[in-house]
């Protein structure tokens, strides 16, 4: 009996120790430029045995190298060669945007091989989920041929509702509705609803649908962009989620506020790039690229805002969203306007932004007072230290939650989209930015930032650093933690 409970006990060992040599092979050859994270799934794996292992395979494994998003990232890169052979026609070229904007011309040439650049745009800044869905009903009434939805959070409370019975309405009139809904995000989106649309002839499928057998290789792995786009010419894209919290004349918890944009133009043709592919990756079907997504309108003009739109995710050969921040607050000289709801950065960001403010920009840095999560708020809060010795002037909003993504450099280009500033939105998740060459349009982000301000207070050095001990070492011990968040 001892004999076969030796040799259990012998293949146990050999089997785990297998696995732990395995497993740190692979962190190290995945992990290569993140030595923080590194280092974390290193500790774990072998200080904490099972534990250690869930939390690597659930958080820590590169997608971008796993079959499933290389397939995807394929599709992708066919089907984008399809669109520039309808867009080419149509388009200036980069030199041309770079002649316009010189100061920010690396931005503008970063991902210029993969975004389809516009200068015929109008783009409308929408303060909340009050002025966005106003907007957005009216608009979505008026579709005639398709109208395509793409949405982290879509909840079945009032504000959902009026939607879904919207887009009930336009399928019923023939309109092509296309509804891509991320799992997770959207569990409260209740299946009678959905039946219902799909009853009502709208297409809907959910992104990364988790179940038992996959749930610790998707769980982490969350599509986070809000896109909306009505016949090829009109787009939505930012922060507002359809949800009841995002829209303060419905009586909630708390006030919302938050930021999001309404394009018209050329740009919305980005915006149904990345729609189709996520449409086709998820409900594995093959919509072809044609006119009626693309529509022929090259003698319009809808304005003079020149907007990249910039998409990253696991399937992405590179972090696009964390680069093209970093190059922008690079080439800004004078001022950086940041409004995030999550911060809790990694050490190149951090840098670029103490770099920025000991080189003689003014940094103002909006975050919420009070978040949704306390591991979230002491997390944030434990970079506050580094940020306001170098002097950057960090500001928290009182009024309720502050759930806006947007950045204003020199008030000449402003950044607004789904992308919070933590390696989750970096790194993990399925995000979309807004890039907009516009003056006019920063000078009015820069007044809502001021606006904000307003009902902000502002952190005192001094007094920041009299914070009671217990929450300085909290803050310590989970920004430990923060290449995992």
């Amino acid at each position: 009996m001892d004999f076969f409970k030796d040799i259990i006990i012998w293949l146990i060992t050999i089997a785990y120790s297998a696995l732990l040599i395995y497993t740190t092979i692979r962190i190290l050859l995945e992990n290569e430029t993140q030595t923080s994270r590194t280092a974390i799934y290193l500790y774990a794996i072998w200080i904490l045995p099972v534990v250690g292992f869930l939390v690597y395979y659930a958080t820590g494994t590169n997608r971008r190298k796993q079959k499933i998003y290389g397939a995807k990232r394929i599709l992708d890169e066919k089907q984008h060669r399809e669109i520039v052979k309808i867009f080419q026609n149509s388009q200036k070229t980069v030199a041309d945007f770079e002649k316009k904007f010189p100061k920010f011309s690396g931005l503008i040439r970063l991902f210029s091989h993969e975004i389809i650049s516009s200068d015929n745009n109008h783009v409308e800044i929408l303060i909340n989920g009050d002025e966005k869905f106003e907007k957005l009903k009216k608009d979505l009434l008026q579709a005639k041929n398709h109208i395509h939805l793409e949405y982290y959070i879509f909840e079945s409370d009032q504000i959902g509702s009026e939607i879904i019975e919207i887009l009930i309405q336009k399928s019923r009139q023939g309109v092509q509705v296309r509804f891509l809904y991320d799992a997770l995000g959207s569990r409260y989106l209740s299946g009678k609803m959905i039946e219902k649309m799909k009853n009502a002839g709208v297409e809907i499928f959910p992104f990364f649908e988790l179940k038992p057998w996959n749930f610790l290789n998707r769980i982490n792995y969350r599509n986070h962009r809000k896109i909306v786009v009505i016949d090829g010419t009109v787009g939505y894209v930012g922060g507002i989620n359809v949800s009841d919290l995002y829209v303060n004349t419905i009586p909630t918890h708390r006030y919302g506020r938050d930021t999001h944009l309404k394009i018209e133009g050329k740009s919305v043709w980005d915006l149904q790039r990345i729609f189709l592919y996520d449409w086709n990756f998820s409900s594995e079907q093959n919509l072809d690229f044609d006119t009626q997504f693309f529509p022929d309108d090259s003698g319009k003009i809808y304005g003079k805002a020149l907007v990249d739109i910039t998409a990253s995710g696991p399937d992405s050969s590179y972090p696009n969203i964390l680069y093209s921040l970093l190059t922008g607050m690079a080439l800004a000289q004078k001022e950086m306007l940041i409004t995030t709801p999550y911060f809790v950065p990694n050490l190149s960001f951090l840098d670029t932004l103490k770099i920025a403010v000991l080189s003689g920009k003014k940094v103002k840095l909006l975050v919420p007072k009070t978040y949704d999560s306390k591991i979230i708020e002491l997390t944030t809060q434990s970079f506050f230290d580094a940020l306001l010795d170098a002097g950057v002037e960090i500001f928290q909003y009182k009024k309720g939650f502050v759930h806006a993504k947007t950045i204003v450099y020199d008030r000449e280009v402003s950044v607004v989209g789904t992308a919070n500033l933590d390696n989750r939105s970096f790194d993990l998740n399925f995000e979309v930015n807004a890039t907009v060459y516009d003056a006019d349009f920063s000078q009015k982000l820069a007044k809502e930032f001021e606006k904000d301000l307003q009902d902000s207070e502002k952190i005192d050095p001094e007094t920041w650093k009299n914070r009671p001990f217990f929450r300085k070492l909290l803050g310590k011990i989970l920004n430990l933690f923060a290449p995992l968040m």
